[in-house]
């Protein structure tokens, strides 16, 4: 069952607003825990919505964030990044790729026989072709096009 509320794991403050908005219009979710493992101060490039409800967890904070009740996502569209939050997390977190949602625009276009893990990132007009496999984490920028039979990933 899906939680009410999205964990993010790092921030990238540029990158929030569409992580955020992707994650509730995808999930309806608009209650996000933003979860740091290095002090990033937020800049004027996050913008977030009236409605949403969000907490930023320092990375010494981080235990306080209901994690039994949470699902998560990258706050990084950077793979290096993700390997690096994936392996701060994991083990105070217990995280397993199963607890990452997938968050994809509206907009994208995914063949009925592509294979997509947990913990995507689909932005806006991309284009997943017939059995392409993407794997664990990977960030699919806006207006990309993946070729059939095509394989990223993981992160």
């Amino acid at each position: 069952m899906m939680s009410t509320a999205l964990g993010i794991l790092g921030c990238d403050p540029v990158l929030l607003n569409p992580i955020l908005e992707l994650a509730e219009d995808n999930l309806g979710i608009a209650d996000f825990h933003i979860l740091l493992n290095i002090p990033v101060p937020l800049t004027a490039a996050f913008q977030p919505l009236e409605h949403w409800r969000y907490r930023i967890y320092a990375p010494e904070d981080t235990a306080a964030a209901p994690h039994a009740e949470l699902h998560y996502a990258f706050g990084s569209a950077d793979s290096r990044i993700k390997q690096i939050l994936y392996q701060a997390f994991a083990e105070p977190l217990q995280l397993q790729p199963a607890r990452f949602v997938s968050l994809r625009h509206p907009s994208a276009v995914i063949a009925r026989s592509a294979r997509l893990a947990a913990g995507l990132q689909i932005e806006s007009l991309v284009s997943v072709s017939a059995c392409a496999e993407i794997a664990f984490g990977v960030n699919i920028k806006r207006n990309s096009s993946v070729g059939h039979h095509s394989q990223l990933g993981p992160l």
